[in-house]
């Protein structure tokens, strides 16, 4: 980032306090964790790596000044998991498993379920605060930093039918960094990004019998990519 930052040094200036509304779509794949999980009360342990491909959208209001930029920002994100490469410990044949084991209970007990994918549904909230570096009157090229708080209100695990719960609490956030080109069209514009994931942090589920207050960490794996249609409005 202190590199790119650098360029401001050969860049085209243009400096104004320009104000913006943006709508933003977001694909994104990478590792969601990496960790060692419990199911309740077995005698093993699960070295869990979790993957998966998320979307999201947003509304945000981008506020310019001298060539930075500070954006907040509200939305729809799926956090999803649809990838799971489970090692037993101690280990046994035919490890790793594709799925973790699930507190289902269309019975009275909870083993004998599993679940190969699922996913999170959130209202994400986020904050950007980032950089132009204008190579024309109407290219630009744009880095930033953002911070995204999720706050889930409902969930899918894929098992028998489908099974759906509708937990309203703070999953968790992500830290991100972004790179991409701005191309102006009068009042409109037009941004594409390359996501990297920085860094994570999101709470362990009750539905996998772990303590929900516990958080996993992740950093680094993956990319992403966005689309932002803006309008100018000062």
């Amino acid at each position: 980032m202190i590199s790119l930052l650098l360029l401001s040094c050969f860049a085209y200036s243009q400096t104004s306090n320009k104000q913006s509304f943006e709508l933003t779509a977001q694909l994104r794949r990478e590792k969601q964790a990496d960790y060692i999980s419990q199911f309740g009360t077995v005698f093993y342990q699960n070295a869990m790596q979790l993957h998966g491909t998320s979307i999201g959208f947003d509304l945000g209001y981008k506020y310019f000044f001298g060539g930075w930029f500070i954006k907040p920002s509200i939305g729809y994100y799926k956090f999803s998991v649809d990838k799971i490469t489970n090692f037993r410990i101690p280990a046994r044949p035919n490890d790793p498993a594709r799925y973790r084991q699930i507190d289902y209970r269309p019975d009275s007990t909870p083993f004998g379920y599993s679940t190969s994918k699922y996913h999170y549904n959130n209202i994400e909230g986020r904050l950007a605060l980032g950089k132009m570096f204008y190579l024309d009157k109407n290219l630009s090229l744009t880095i930033d930093l953002a911070f995204t708080y999720l706050t889930t209100f409902s969930q899918y695990y894929k098992v028998g039918d489908g099974y759906t719960t509708a937990n309203n609490k703070s999953l968790g956030y992500l830290v991100d960094y972004r790179i991409g080109m701005q191309k102006d069209f009068g009042k409109l514009y037009l941004t594409t990004n390359l996501i990297l994931p920085l860094y994570k942090k999101w709470k362990q589920d009750q539905v996998f019998l772990e303590n929900p207050n516990d958080k996993v960490e992740t950093w680094f794996g993956g990319y992403g990519l966005a689309l932002t249609i803006g309008k100018y409005v000062r």
